[in-house]
């Protein structure tokens, strides 16, 4: 299986540097532009089904693909959903990297009224696992946050381990194939 990750579009609280997590988000007009440019890139590819976060920002960035490739199925999935940061979503960026491991590990600890890392992992391997049962030989298109995206870069490319730098950008695109089943560790 092909998938083709994409990180959801500029929002007003990434521009002001605000951890999100798992609040809705509300797509900035630069967002609104990259959306554009992405129908671009992809448009040649084959898509044969389109999952989305249920959080509004990755709503609103998949819809215009949808429109693009209308055929494929579009689904809603809370299982794409950011890390939940708990008490601290909402806050700056700054006031959160002073209240977290400078280790830069911080998703191996779990936060106040947070996911862990594991229920992380766990919820990727499950639904990555059942959409490779659904689409063995397919390629899908996945709009999602930069912590699931760093998590399936971790699960399916045997290069990347937990301490490689990622930059996970905004509507930035990430091609990766599924060959096997995730095995659960």
């Amino acid at each position: 299986m092909r998938l083709i990750l994409i990180r959801h579009a500029e929002t007003i609280e990434n521009r002001r540097g605000i951890i999100q997590g798992q609040r809705p988000g509300r797509i900035s007009e630069f967002g609104k532009q990259q959306i554009a440019t992405i129908k671009d890139t992809i448009k040649h590819e084959k898509i044969e089904a389109i999952y989305t976060s249920d959080l509004q920002r990755c709503i609103e960035t998949a819809e215009p693909l949808h429109q693009f490739y209308n055929k494929a199925p579009f689904i809603i999935s809370s299982e794409l959903r950011e890390f939940s940061y708990g008490k601290l979503q909402g806050i700056p960026l700054g006031r959160f990297i002073k209240l977290v491991p400078k280790n830069g590990l911080f998703m191996h600890i779990k936060l106040p009224g947070s996911e862990s890392y594991k229920q992380v992992r766990t919820r990727l391997i499950i639904f990555l696992n059942q959409l490779y049962k659904s689409y063995p030989n397919s390629t899908v298109l996945l709009i999602t946050h930069g912590g699931p995206i760093r998590l399936m870069r971790i699960l399916l490319d045997e290069n990347i381990k937990l301490t490689t730098p990622q930059t996970i950008n905004n509507c930035s695109i990430w091609k990766l194939d599924m060959d096997n089943p995730i095995k659960s560790t």
